[in-house]
């Protein structure tokens, strides 16, 4: 956390800056610790040509700089504290809208590495109060990413699981779920938690396949 100090002096420094700066710099808060402007620009709802002037004006400021070990166009914060500030400036709800934002811009971004990806843009889509389109994107994660990274996957069908169990009941839905399951019994396995623990999501899984009538499931 920000000491009362520095969050006072970096914040009087956000608000002093002209608003397409300020809203770039929160904007690029959301997407994460670097960005490229043409995602910053999209979150922002700015065209990428004020963005570039504005993130100019923010490299003078001293508040990001350029990544061009990457490409010309990926900025990033010169301090984490900037960006804590940045993202601190924002309000609740203005917070969920970049992140929607974010995610949506992200998927464009990576569209042609969309598994890869797909965990941070569910994180985002998850800030961003969209728990089924952050479920699905979980859901592709763990896919991907297999036993690869059997903790990972755990994390990602946990993820999946958690999301889902408050949403309606649905075939699609109770078919994401029971799937999220049955991975979580799998990979818990393989990662040696106590079978108590893991009692619960078995039953669900054994319940849901019940309901859907897939036999193969159960």
């Amino acid at each position: 956390p920000l000491t009362a100090t520095v969050e006072a002096v970096l914040g009087s420094r956000i608000d002093r800056l002209a608003e397409t700066d300020k809203l770039l710099l929160q904007a690029a808060s959301v997407v994460g610790k670097e960005f490229p402007l043409s995602v910053g620009a999209q979150v922002a709802h700015i065209s990428v040509e004020q963005a570039r002037r504005s993130a100019q004006r923010l490299l003078s400021a001293e508040m990001l700089y350029q990544r061009l070990d990457v490409q010309r166009d990926n900025f990033a914060f010169r301090h984490p504290l900037v960006q804590e500030a940045a993202y601190g400036s924002l309000l609740t709800e203005q917070r969920r809208q970049l992140h929607q934002g974010a995610a949506a811009a992200l998927a464009v971004q990576f569209r042609e590495q969309a598994d890869e990806h797909a965990s941070l843009i569910g994180h985002h889509w998850e800030e961003g109060g969209k728990s089924l389109f952050a479920a699905s994107s979980y859901l592709k994660f763990a896919l991907w990413i297999g036993a690869r990274d059997p903790r990972n996957t755990l994390d990602s069908w946990r993820s999946v699981r958690r999301l889902l169990q408050d949403q309606p009941s649905s075939v699609e839905i109770d078919y994401m779920l029971m799937m999220a399951c049955g991975q979580i019994v799998n990979y818990a396995w393989w990662q040696g938690i106590d079978a108590a623990e893991i009692e619960p999501v078995f039953q669900q899984a054994i319940v849901l396949a019940h309901e859907l009538n897939d036999m193969r499931a159960a």
